[in-house]
């Protein structure tokens, strides 16, 4: 069996431990926050960080199961929640869903609303029964020239910044989110 991809830590170690040195508050919340999107994909975490790190950890998501000083077990449950993507009709081109945890530029997931997919009261509805709490990001968009990825030719979500993208935040009370497709 293979196991889940994890971070390179010459890399994001190196850059964790520097922006720790330098205060760097934005560059420790990213950092974090990377690990902790490859740590959901684990059924436990062994995490050994300080109080204000492992709180990180808390907000996106995570659960406490037992701990020792400042070692910890942590398990991922996140904030389920379902996009609501506008259809019309039975569609023509693929919808394609993809999300992340922001400040993380890296997708954790993609989802496919296949070519003839028939909507359901106006809409494709889409489970994300894994998001972290917290800040995500998510790119929906209508394949129209059926590459398979994001292109000029496509249409994505009314609001969606330049790559396509929308942030929204998660956690207790938010159980939904829509997208409306540009024409």
């Amino acid at each position: 069996a293979r196991m889940p991809p994890a971070p390179h830590r010459q890399v994001f170690g190196a850059a964790f431990n520097a922006a720790t040195k330098n205060g760097d508050q934005g560059t420790i919340f990213a950092t974090l926050t990377n690990f902790a999107s490859f740590g959901a994909q684990y059924e436990d975490v062994i995490l050994y960080a300080s109080h204000d790190e492992h709180l990180v950890f808390l907000e996106r998501g995570y659960r406490l199961d037992a701990h020792e000083g400042k070692a910890r077990i942590l398990r991922f449950e996140g904030c389920p929640v379902h996009v609501a993507v506008s259809a019309a009709g039975p569609l023509l081109h693929s919808i394609s869903l993809e999300y992340g945890w922001h400040p993380v530029t890296r997708h954790s997931f993609t989802l496919e609303a296949p070519a003839g997919t028939q909507p359901e009261d106006g809409e494709i509805s889409f489970a994300l029964d894994r998001a972290p709490c917290g800040w995500i990001w998510l790119r929906a968009w209508l394949d129209q020239d059926n590459s398979g990825t994001l292109s000029p030719a496509d249409r994505v979500c009314v609001g969606a910044d330049e790559e396509g993208r929308l942030r929204a935040k998660l956690g207790p009370g938010v159980e939904r989110l829509e997208c409306t497709l540009l024409d």
